[in-house]
């Protein structure tokens, strides 16, 4: 015999089905990031991959970034598409985009002493949070980290660089102006060019040689096309590198999830991005190690680049001034945050 259902247990239950409707589901925010790198590539495997997993961790999943099938712009306009919100999240290389970032490319900085991409990428940030924040050239965007890559070495199709004279009449990809200058001060033919054009400009014999790190040659495939790598002791040059996200859709997200984000992003992203190339540099220069011959700078060498470079700081500390910023502080305390800094040991 059916149970009835007296009138207050039916309220009840009216009112217990009505707050199920009412209460909405936890809502999550997909964010697009912008592909800087084909999926394989370690930048996207073991850098951005994990990045991304940690967000979704620390926001316990009310943040999900998903990574653009295809790139959705030209390497050079990566922080234009987070800027106007063509992607929520891009990353890039600060040298490519001419004039836009003269004061966080204090990176470019020379050094004559061996260091490593870890110890960079955390002397970075954290010069940027001291002494570059107050310019403000990331403008539009939430900076969320920033890193370099490893230091650039001479790579030649044609010859080894032994000397100065070697540049002579050399056409030698360059990934900024930086890299530019430097090789017209040794007598080369300077081609700027972005890093995922490395492949095509080597191979088709559009330059001679490319200044280049040991991860953008192997990375981008164009090792096979290199006879020669002429290494000097602290590089030639580093890159420096951004991730930045639409200030619109920082804006939207709650505090208690940007709080979360900057804390797996900043000097934490630094980290591993440094780690992770400098564990690649290591492994490229390895596996070509019978394959290319690695030529060592002379003295002389090194000298004369040293003397090529001696423009970086004087004109980065007037880029400085002209900023407001007390450039010498700025840049004595990035060297003294490179020297001082100990990698990390661990994942």
């Amino acid at each position: 015999m059916p149970q009835t259902i007296g009138p207050a247990a039916r309220l009840a239950m009216v009112a217990a089905f009505g707050a199920m409707v009412a209460a909405p589901a936890a809502a999550q925010t997909v964010l697009r990031f912008a592909q800087l790198t084909p999926k394989t590539h370690f930048y996207q495997t073991d850098i951005l991959d994990p990045w991304i997993a940690d967000i979704a961790r620390v926001t316990e999943g009310r943040v999900k970034i998903e990574v653009s099938a295809a790139p959705l712009g030209p390497f050079p306009r990566m922080f234009d598409l987070a800027k106007t919100g063509v992607a929520d999240i891009a990353a890039g290389n600060h040298g490519v985009i001419a004039g836009r970032f003269p004061i966080v490319q204090i990176a470019e900085t020379p050094f004559e002493e061996d260091t490593n991409p870890e110890a960079m990428s955390v002397a970075l940030w954290r010069t940027q949070q001291k002494f570059l924040e107050p310019v403000n050239e990331h403008a539009g965007t939430q900076l969320l980290a920033l890193h370099t890559s490893g230091s650039m070495h001479l790579f030649s199709r044609v010859r080894p660089v032994t000397k100065k004279s070697d540049f002579d009449g050399l056409k030698v990809m360059a990934p900024g102006k930086t890299g530019a200058t430097f090789v017209e001060k040794m007598g080369g033919i300077p081609v700027i060019k972005s890093v995922p054009e490395y492949y095509d400009t080597i191979s088709k014999g559009i330059v001679d040689a490319a200044l280049a790190t040991n991860t953008s040659v192997a990375g981008w495939k164009a090792e096979e096309f290199i006879k020669y790598q002429s290494r000097v002791p602290g590089g030639m040059l580093y890159g420096s590198f951004f991730v930045v996200m639409n200030k619109a859709a920082w804006d939207k997200l709650g505090p208690r999830d940007r709080d979360a984000i900057m804390k797996v992003s900043g000097e934490t992203y630094a980290k591993r991005a440094g780690r992770v190339f400098s564990e690649q540099d290591a492994k490229s220069l390895e596996a070509r190690r019978e394959r290319i011959q690695v030529v060592g700078a002379t003295p002389e060498l090194r000298a004369d680049i040293v003397k090529a470079f001696s423009f970086v700081d004087d004109e980065w500390l007037a880029k400085a001034k002209a900023a407001g910023i007390d450039g010498k502080a700025a840049l004595d305390y990035f060297h003294e945050q490179v020297r001082t800094y100990k990698p990390s040991t661990s994942q």
